[in-house]
């Protein structure tokens, strides 16, 4: 598991005085704990402080999420569709392990939707390719995706790897579930701490992963 902790806001607490104490931006605090922005906390609530941060200290702290859970091609407008997919329909695997900062959502009328999961994980850790395909793309299109790396799979499922520190395959390379595609970076973040941003489409449609992973 990565470096990491959360804090209890205290009475009177802004998100402003945590930023500044935990060296982290006030804009990585609202992505990473799936705040609607910097207003949107209140005394008693837990937020999670991601490696990297300053020694900001909570005095009841509380773990986060051990387990796996949502990462994207960011910037689709809130009302773009999506698909929900059964347990078992899709035998993905975990491209990393690590903890999730932020999960799928499909957005509402205040919120912009997030079409993927989002992980975090030491820098340099391999990623693993989720399901037996060919690669469509490795590289950077200077969005704020980095270096990510797009596998085509059967029945028209396609995987997004983002952020990675490097690259290891090249397109066109038939890699196989488990095969080593780059490793977890913080490529396209400014001041962020090493994750990875995990999407799934199915016919160009976002799909939850967490309905195609094992619990």
């Amino acid at each position: 598991m990565p470096p990491g902790h959360t804090i209890e806001v205290q009475p009177g607490q802004t998100v402003w005085e945590i930023a500044r104490e935990s060296g982290l931006s006030i804009d990585e605090i609202v992505e990473v704990n799936g705040l609607e922005d910097a207003s949107e906390v209140a005394a008693g609530q837990m937020l999670f402080i991601p490696a990297g941060a300053g020694s900001l200290r909570s005095p009841t702290p509380k773990a986060p999420r051990s387990q796996p859970g949502a990462v994207v091609v960011e910037g689709r407008p809130p009302a773009t569709p999506t698909v929900t997919v059964a347990p078992g329909q899709a035998d993905l695997m975990w491209p990393v392990d690590g903890v999730v900062l932020r999960d799928f959502t499909t957005g509402t009328s205040k919120r912009e939707a997030y079409e993927g999961i989002l992980i975090a994980a030491p820098p340099g850790t391999p990623v693993r390719c989720a399901k037996d395909g060919v690669v469509a793309f490795s590289g950077s299109q200077g969005t704020s995706l980095g270096t990510f790396v797009i596998v085509e799979h059967d029945g028209g499922l396609v995987t997004i790897y983002g952020h990675l520190a490097a690259a290891a395959v090249q397109p066109g390379t038939q890699v196989r579930q488990g095969s080593p595609l780059g490793m977890v970076g913080t490529s396209g973040l400014l001041g962020s701490s090493p994750r990875l941003q995990f999407q799934v489409r199915r016919r160009q449609v976002p799909v939850d992963p967490l309905t195609l992973l094992p619990p």
